[in-house]
């Protein structure tokens, strides 16, 4: 009886060690667009000129399995955003446009086990009449999320390097309504 009892307690521990493992380490929901766009942000600027978005760099999954923003949902961010704060009148998918920016996802830094993250991209907008670089800088943004935001690791993760894109959309757009494009 004893065997038994000594049998079964050990399958209930490694049940319940098992259950914990895979609650915390779980499935995160996928990325979305909407989550990188900044609400109710206002640029200090706004232009009348439309404006081509090229977003390259990034990942779904980079090959530590740790998350990175993907091209598409970066770009498809942008574009709300600018809409949204009216930096620019229009976003066009090619030419005829005023201008081209160029947003290049250099590197994400993400550690195990940590909820910050930080995400450095280059931006770079060329007036298309005459070819001309209007700004060419790196903006590095980064995000944090707690417990409080998520128990699983891999979520907490995600809104962090979310928080870190919507802040370096914010960060890039105040940029470009700094310049004097008139």
């Amino acid at each position: 009886m004893k065997k038994i009892m000594l049998l079964f307690r050990s399958a209930a521990i490694s049940l319940c060690a098992a259950s914990s493992l895979v609650l915390l380490s779980g499935c995160t929901s996928p990325m979305q667009s909407k989550a990188l766009i900044p609400v109710g942000f206002k640029v200090p600027r706004q232009y009348s000129a439309s404006v081509i978005v090229h977003v390259e760099g990034g990942a779904k999954k980079s090959e530590g399995g740790n998350l990175e923003i993907s091209v598409p949902l970066f770009r498809e961010a942008l574009a709300a955003a600018i809409i949204e704060c009216q930096a620019f009148s229009s976003v066009r998918e090619q030419p005829p446009a005023d201008y081209h920016l160029s947003v290049s996802l250099v590197r994400t830094k993400n550690k195990a086990f940590t909820s910050n993250e930080t995400l450095s991209a280059r931006w770079q907008l060329t007036r298309l009449s005459d070819n001309s670089v209007r700004l060419n800088e790196f903006v590095t943004t980064s995000g944090k999320a707690t417990l409080g935001d998520a128990v699983v690791g891999d979520t907490r993760m995600r809104i962090a390097l979310e928080r870190a894109g919507q802040e370096n959309i914010k960060q890039g757009l105040t940029k470009l309504s700094e310049l004097n494009l008139n």
